[in-house]
């Protein structure tokens, strides 16, 4: 019959089967998880050695013939069991701030292919850790199967400082700096109800000395631009960094200079720093390293998006003012008038931007400069193509003679032709910006819509050395993808 050997082991079972003395041959056939694996027939009497050696769940039936009747015999249950169990961890890094309590067991399961769920046999060294001080700790789950099989599991704990009297002491900061913007601004609000119910039984209405709240902030702004420009203009690197922004002049505001806006992405990153950290206060959480560096950087580069539109708004204004400048000067010349004449004519005619810049060539000849030298300053002023042209064809013009209204009809037929052309090309091209707009916001969108509904999503991104590879990475080749996607849509004349 079957020797009596373990019915449990992570190791080969050998099970002998040894027929009756009467039996001349017989067939044994094993089944592992209820599925036939193997058949095999014996024409002697002799005993037969089953290996089981892969892990499962084994019943052996034999079926024995004596020559005149035949006889059934059925093992017991034999396991195999090789497979370390599996433990799953929710995250692999843990944060926790000292004082907190740490509930190991949270979100951690083990399952056996031979004994399902073992979660319950899961161990910690949880014991040995000492988390009321900050660092990185490693704890180890271990669990164990019956037949004595035995994986591990490590996850990373940070343990931070508790913030808590800190984070109290901002909060009660914010607070009372918002009451205070409160309180002023009721004050002030009540001091306008006053004077208008006043103002009736006023004799005689007095010049009002007083500033408006609105030109109180807006004076301290100016001034605490300015006095950061002031002490920003004493680096050499600041000073070059600024010239990046020379050509953003004329659109600054009045007074500003290339370094004040420097100082004014300064004020911006402080600014958006403030609102992560008041956010981050408001929620009760602490602060890391990428939630102070991601909101100084998107509050210093702000400025830049802020002014690439603007320039670009400034530019599109000015070639179309520039164009009715030009045909302003052209119907002057066809008029019998000089081109002092001209400029006079397009600074009264003509409102905005250029009308404001042939006023200041006027004033410029006015104190003795030629016509050349104007131009030519007005061209470096705009930094436009479209100057330059100006500029170039008058100075040859004044050089060499010609009949001047027949360069302007060229070169308001040429300017009024390329803008025609632009208007066609932004048309044609327009449902290719818009599928470009589409592929670089729909990530970004996906993003801010994945962390609204789960926010821990994308925390392994954050708290892992690998995760923190891959997003910078990501974030290099998208922003490639847009450089080369803009690159091919981009059509110059």
């Amino acid at each position: 019959m079957f020797s009596i050997n373990e019915t449990l082991s992570k190791e080969d079972i050998t099970v002998t089967f040894t027929p009756d003395p009467n039996v001349t041959k017989y067939t044994y056939k094993v089944y592992k998880n209820n599925d036939l694996v193997s058949s095999i027939s014996i024409s002697l009497n002799k005993s037969v050695d089953i290996v089981l050696d892969s892990t499962g769940r084994y019943i052996i039936n034999v079926e024995t013939f004596d020559g005149v009747n035949t006889s059934q015999y059925k093992s017991d249950e034999y396991i195999v069991d090789k497979d370390a169990p599996e433990i799953r961890v929710i995250k692999d890094t843990l944060s926790m701030r000292t004082k907190d309590k740490l509930n190991v067991s949270a979100g951690v399961k083990a399952k056996d292919s031979i004994d399902g769920d073992v979660t319950s046999s899961i161990t910690s060294n949880i014991s040995e850790l000492n988390l009321k001080t900050t660092g990185k700790k490693k704890l180890i789950y271990t669990v164990s199967d019956k037949a004595g099989n035995t994986s591990s599991k490590e996850v990373t704990i940070n343990v931070i400082a508790d913030n808590t009297y800190f984070i109290l002491i901002i909060q009660f900061i914010i607070i009372m700096f918002l009451l205070m913007i409160i309180n002023k601004t009721n004050k002030y609000l009540h001091s306008i109800l006053l004077e208008k119910r006043f103002a009736k039984y006023a004799i005689e209405e007095e010049e009002s000395r007083s500033i408006s709240l609105f030109d109180v902030i807006k004076y301290f702004y100016v001034n605490l631009v300015k006095s950061l420009g002031i002490v920003l203009n004493k680096s050499a690197f600041l000073k070059k960094y600024a010239k990046h922004y020379d050509k953003y002049s004329l659109i600054f505001p009045n007074g500003f200079t290339s370094i004040d806006i420097v100082g004014l992405k300064i004020l911006s990153a402080i600014a958006f720093l403030m609102i992560g950290v008041t956010a981050k206060v408001i929620q009760y959480k602490t602060f890391s390293f990428y939630g102070v560096l991601l909101p100084l950087l998107l509050g210093f580069f702000t400025i830049d998006v802020i002014y690439i539109f603007k320039y670009k708004i400034y530019r599109d204004r000015i070639e179309n003012d520039l164009l009715q400048a030009v045909i302003i000067m052209n119907n002057a010349f066809k008029s019998g008038r000089s081109i002092v004449q001209a400029i006079e004519l397009v600074s009264t005619e003509l409102p905005g931007i250029i009308g404001n810049q042939f006023k200041t060539m006027r004033y410029e000849i006015s104190k003795g400069l030629s016509v050349e030298v104007v131009f030519d300053r007005f061209a470096k002023r705009i930094n436009v193509e479209e100057a330059n042209y100006l500029t170039a064809s008058l100075t040859i013009l004044n050089k060499t003679g010609g009949n001047i209204i027949k360069v302007f009809t060229a070169i308001e037929s040429s300017l009024f032709m390329k803008k025609k052309l632009r208007l066609e090309l932004n048309s044609l091209t327009s449902s290719s910006k818009v599928i470009m707009w589409v592929l670089f916001l729909v990530p970004i969108l996906y993003i801010i819509l994945i962390s609204i509904l789960n926010p821990a999503y994308f925390e392994p991104f954050i708290n892992t050395s690998v995760g923190i590879v891959l997003a910078f990475t990501a974030a290099i080749f998208y922003i490639i993808y847009i450089i080369i996607v803009r690159k091919i849509l981009k059509v110059r004349m």
